[in-house]
């Protein structure tokens, strides 16, 4: 009986395991302590999937395995990102609102018009920002299902690249966001929950020396760069070999990226950013993958 590894899961394995190292240096560094819910609610099932896929592996069913491990470790990596972000905070420089919207007017861009020629269409562009949730799964599924597996593993482990390359440039500029900096009322609960959850945390942190949080830590923390906009572009570059879905695919997450400016209170700098973030860690993603397991050697 195969032991059940998939050598091209190497790379992000390794991501994943720098991540968490990382990440408990920097939480035993800054005394912060995350709460119950986040270590057994939302790690717990990304685990479990991780685990699963490795026994289905063993027994012989090869693709349903890999779906439960790719889905495990996609959803993973991005909850597991956060044992860097957040300790980052206190250790993070002023809000840099004020630099950012310099370099959008630098852009020609006007945020404030964009706000107000899109508010219209804010449930569209809700639905369309809260695909972040849902397209993973039904990418990695769609892949695996037309037997794109190597390109199911390279978005995978450029995910979770691009999640770290995010972490570590998070403490570099973190901003309020356009609507606090522009004194703009919200008009929806996500935009409310940048402008009344976000703001007070990062004080909460870094003035008040809060140390024991809870489970309000999974929530949008980075402003610059923007990983809806890297994973936008992940999105559409790994179902770009699916004819059926191509097309969809990139208009819905083209799409998503003009709903990150409003409902997840983006500058247009974040998404040029994020996007950068995002063609770096595809090109990282498939390199690695070529150098762990060449493609005329198969997976084994």
């Amino acid at each position: 009986m195969r032991w059940p590894w998939d050598r091209r899961s190497l790379p992000v394995y390794s991501v994943l395991a720098a991540t968490l190292v990382v990440g408990v240096v920097l939480l035993l560094a800054t005394g912060i302590r995350f709460g119950r819910s986040y270590w057994i609610y939302y790690l717990s099932w990304p685990f479990v999937a991780v685990v699963g896929g490795l026994m289905f592996r063993r027994l012989g069913h090869v693709r349903s395995a890999s779906f439960l491990e790719l889905v495990g470790l996609i959803y993973g990596q991005g909850l597991l990102s956060f044992l860097i972000i957040v300790p980052e905070i206190p250790l993070s420089r002023n809000f840099a609102d004020s630099a950012l919207a310099r370099i959008d007017r630098v852009l020609a861009f006007d945020w404030v018009a964009f706000e107000q020629a899109t508010r219209p269409y804010s449930s569209l562009m809700q639905i369309a920002y809260r695909s972040f949730e849902w397209q993973p799964g039904v990418v990695i599924l769609a892949l695996i299902l037309a037997c794109h597996d190597r390109r199911a593993w390279e978005f995978v482990t450029a995910a979770a690249v691009a999640a770290i390359i995010t972490a570590i440039l998070f403490p570099l500029a973190p901003a309020e966001g356009p609507f606090q900096h522009y004194n703009i009322t919200p008009s929806n609960l996500f935009e409310e929950q940048w402008t009344n959850e976000i703001r007070p945390l990062f004080r909460q942190i870094k003035q008040a020396g809060l140390r024991d949080l809870g489970g309000k830590i999974i929530t949008g923390l980075v402003s610059f760069p923007s990983y809806h906009a890297a994973a936008g572009l992940l999105f559409t570059w790994a179902a770009w070999p699916l004819r059926r879905l191509r097309w969809p695919i990139a208009l819905l997450n083209l799409l998503m990226l003009l709903s990150a400016l409003t409902i997840g209170c983006h500058y247009l700098i974040d998404l040029i950013a994020g996007l950068i973030v995002g063609a770096i860690s595809v090109w990282v993603a498939v390199a690695a993958l070529e150098l762990a397991a060449p493609a005329d050697m198969g997976s084994d």
